[in-house]
């Protein structure tokens, strides 16, 4: 370090792109300087969630802040993400951001699609920027402030602020402070319009998770703490079962208020809140920390409490002597030294049952109306470790999955010829995409074929079936055939019914214009050429319709010919006399 060198002062809760920060200012470098002169990197010393190159920081710094593991882990939001997870460990985690890259570390942490995202920006409390900058005379990042569960300052209840800086992507090239005077970027904005007791005390559990000085859980002894908490909150049945619609209406209605924030946005709404029940059955990778402080916050209320009952099942264990009765043995777990009343006596009649052999662990929990995960687990609990089943995929199974799945058969059909349940097929195909997409393909020739065998078939067993009929059939394969196989479908149809010509029938017509016409023409021609106009009448034919003598009907011309033929030369000749 050169002696010239003036080195940030270590504050409560100050994150290592603050101190990167205030030493920039203290030295009057930029931001690009600085990262370079600490870290070796113009860039790794600007990174204000991750940075990277901490061997470097630590020799340049001749470690006045630490190793590397004491920098993590209090300068750092690590500790919060790593709390709920096994991988990545904390040594690997430090070995990454001991590299010159830590952009696998978010891959490892699963940051890009979770609720918090990858981009994680800066954010502060304005009560505690101003108490900063008057009690040290300027103002810094909080670590407290920058996790994704905490929207509000624990200590003042206050809505944190988010910098616009670098959450419009501006920035990155330079070291900022909050009450910066800023020249490009959008002005910070509070994260929430009302701050509420909810968000206090989500954040205090954030706080809780981050400064707690317990190791990293593991995902058995987490997942056995929830289930403490869940049978505490009456969300298990007697046998060891989830209330999944019980507990899913509780913790919607609970967290309603989250619903529209982010990033409770993509967990606690209806179509997310399903996701929750991962974490409280048998949890097959881990979720975001923000998932699990919901979760904390709703089961136990306080990170003390959840602390006492993760340290309890931590050393729950099989007692040292097997001598004892299993039933009187003594066992350390949160609910009481023993199993529970209504289940001593079902534990001691399956142990009974096992003993006498010639019966599985699931058949004499069957007959005695036990879970058999609660059953295996009191029984280990109470000096009785029961082995779990080997396991049933072997590789020569294995092989012939994977045959058959490349045959294209159904599921549930590979399922039963193999013995294997549902959630091995499903995991037999996940393991690779390839196989799933020519399971996929092949499962369509075989559905292909299938039906177009039972369509053949019920067309040869009845000649005479109509397409009606066979739209109608049950398993003809009409309706599959109908989505996927249009073109051979309509090659194989039988012919509709043509339509029947219904002969034209002659009708005799209700009135003789014949007979009329001749009528009305006789009556015409009895009427004298030169008779006398009114001077209101028209030369037109009404005015020859009306001095005709009374006919039998009303007089159309359109259908009597000789009558408007004679009408016409009646007409013609008063013309001339009139000229």
């Amino acid at each position: 370090m050169s002696a010239s060198l003036l080195l940030s002062p270590i504050c409560h809760d100050i994150t290592l792109y603050s101190i990167v920060g205030l030493t920039a200012r203290l030295n009057g470098c930029d931001g690009r300087a600085m990262s370079q002169l600490l870290f070796g990197s113009p860039y790794a010393g600007l990174r204000h969630d991750f940075p990277s190159n901490l061997d470097h920081f630590c020799s340049a710094t001749q470690g006045q802040y630490g190793e590397p593991a004491c920098i993590v882990n209090d300068f750092t939001t690590i500790p919060y993400f790593l709390r709920f997870r096994s991988a990545p460990s904390r040594e690997e985690a430090l070995q990454h951001m001991c590299g010159g890259s830590v952009e696998h570390l978010k891959f490892s942490l699963g940051l890009p699609p979770c609720p918090t995202g990858a981009l994680l920006p800066l954010r502060h409390c304005m009560e505690c920027a101003r108490n900063d900058l008057n009690q040290f005379g300027f103002a810094y990042w909080h670590r407290e402030h920058q996790l994704p569960s905490t929207l509000v300052c624990p200590e003042h209840g206050c809505a944190l602020h988010e910098a616009g800086i670098r959450a419009d992507g501006t920035g990155w090239t330079s070291l900022h402070l909050p009450l910066d005077s800023r020249d490009h970027g959008e002005s910070p904005v509070p994260l929430i319009d009302r701050p509420t007791a909810l968000f206090c005390q989500l954040a205090k559990l954030g706080g809780m998770s981050l400064r707690s000085d317990r190791g990293d859980m593991s995902a058995a002894t987490l997942h056995q703490a929830y289930l403490h908490g869940m049978k505490q909150n009456g969300l298990l049945t007697r046998t060891g079962q989830v209330r999944a619609t019980e507990f899913v209406g509780r913790f919607e209605r609970t967290y309603q208020p989250l619903a529209t924030v982010r990033p409770f946005d993509r967990i606690v709404t209806p179509r997310c809140v399903e996701g929750m029940l991962r974490l409280v059955r048998k949890p097959r990778s881990p979720a975001n920390p923000v998932s699990h402080l919901l979760l904390i916050h709703f089961l136990f209320g306080t990170w003390d409490l959840f602390n006492a009952v993760v340290s309890w099942e931590g050393h729950m264990g099989p007692p040292a002597s097997s001598e004892a009765s299993p039933i009187d043995l003594p066992c350390h777990n949160p609910i009481g030294p023993s199993a529970p009343a209504h289940l001593i006596g079902p534990l001691l009649a399956i142990s009974q049952k096992r003993e006498a052999g010639n019966i599985s662990l699931s058949k004499a929990c069957r007959e005695e109306g036990v879970d058999v995960g609660t059953a295996m687990r009191w029984l280990a609990k109470l000096g009785q470790p029961v082995p779990k089943r080997p396991k049933k995929l072997t590789d020569g199974v294995l092989s012939e999955a994977r045959r058959l799945l490349d045959d294209g058969l159904p599921l549930v059909l590979i399922g039963d010829q193999l013995e294997l349940s549902e959630s091995t097929i499903d995991r037999i195909c996940s393991e690779s995409p390839e196989q799933m997409q020519r399971w996929k393909a092949a499962n369509l020739e075989w559905k292909r074929e299938k039906y177009r065998q039972a369509f053949l078939s019920a067309i040869a067993a009845e000649p005479t079936i109509t397409r009606g009929q066979l739209r109608k059939l049950e398993g003809g394969g009409f309706s599959w055939l109908s989505r996927h196989d249009r073109a051979w479908l309509t090659e194989r149809l039988p012919a509709p019914y043509s339509a029947v010509a219904r002969p034209r029938i002659k009708r005799r017509p209700r009135v003789d214009w014949e007979a009329r016409d001749a009528e009305c023409a006789r009556a015409i021609a009895q009427l004298a050429f030169d008779f006398q106009l009114q001077s209101w009448e028209r030369i037109k034919p009404p005015a020859i319709l009306r001095r005709l003598p009374k006919l039998s009907f009303s007089p159309r011309l359109d259908r009597l010919p000789k009558s408007r033929a004679a009408i016409a030369e009646i007409l013609q000749h008063t013309h001339r006399s009139s000229d």
